[in-house]
């Protein structure tokens, strides 16, 4: 199973059923998400509590969260392909997350992180016009930028955890 921690704001946004956070799911199936403006338009940052492996969704709109859990699935898959993750990895840990719940924010180094993270997009995308905007060359670059608070890299750190070399 794994869990998805929704800011407040994001909980507005969509019908999230809240569940309660009962923290004995590995912490390597654990997200959180939140939701900020960027180019006069909404995006979605999810971030892996355990490695801070993120992603951001630009440009999400109220029909997007009708299926928000396939949303995530999907992004999350094409951001592990665009990273070189083999695909018997990638298949393996989706397998796992079969069931997504959601809950309250629980880790305020994970926002603190996700915080940062925005930012740093925000630096990003003044090099990109958003027309011609490519999330995944864009997520690629903050998962190669190096957190303090884990001493490493999201990227690197994701795939440790998969158990790729």
């Amino acid at each position: 199973m794994t869990t998805i921690a929704l800011t407040k704001k994001l909980f507005e946004l969509g019908t999230f059923v809240e569940e309660q956070d009962n923290g004995i799911e590995d912490e390597l199936y654990r997200w959180h998400a939140n939701v900020f403006r960027m180019s006069n338009k909404n995006n979605v940052i999810f971030m892996n509590n355990q490695t801070r492996y993120n992603f951001i969704l630009f440009g999400v709109k109220k029909v997007h969260f009708k299926d928000f859990n396939q949303l995530f699935v999907n992004s999350l898959i094409e951001n592990l392909q665009a990273d070189k993750i083999p695909d018997s990895k990638i298949t393996e840990y989706v397998s796992k997350a079969n069931k997504i719940k959601f809950t309250k924010t629980s880790n305020r180094s994970v926002l603190g992180s996700m915080t940062d993270m925005v930012k740093m997009t925000g630096i990003l995308i003044l090099h990109y016009p958003p027309q011609e905007m490519n999330s995944i060359v864009i997520n690629q670059k903050n998962n190669r930028s190096p957190l303090i608070k884990l001493n490493g890299y999201p990227e690197q750190l994701m795939k440790e955890a998969l158990g790729v070399q």
